[in-house]
């Protein structure tokens, strides 16, 4: 959201089971997309797009069925 995030998102984001918006978008963030991401099973929107991600999304997100909206480049 344009807060100059950077680094990597951690493993531990997919500890936060409660979470049903994550929204990293417009940011400084690399590497790749946690696949601890398919642990947070309240998850409805996930806005990743704008950052420097290097790889494509981990099949274990299929695991967010309640999962409305994902917004990325990847």
């Amino acid at each position: 959201m344009g807060n100059d995030l950077n680094g990597s998102i951690p493993q531990e984001i997919g500890d936060l089971m409660f979470l049903s918006n994550l929204a990293l978008y417009t940011n400084n963030l690399e590497g790749s997309i946690p696949t601890s991401l398919g642990n947070l099973s309240n998850l409805v929107f996930l806005y990743l797009y704008e950052n420097q991600l290097s790889s494509s999304i981990p099949p274990e997100i299929g695991n967010l069925h309640n999962l409305a909206e994902l917004y990325g480049q990847f």
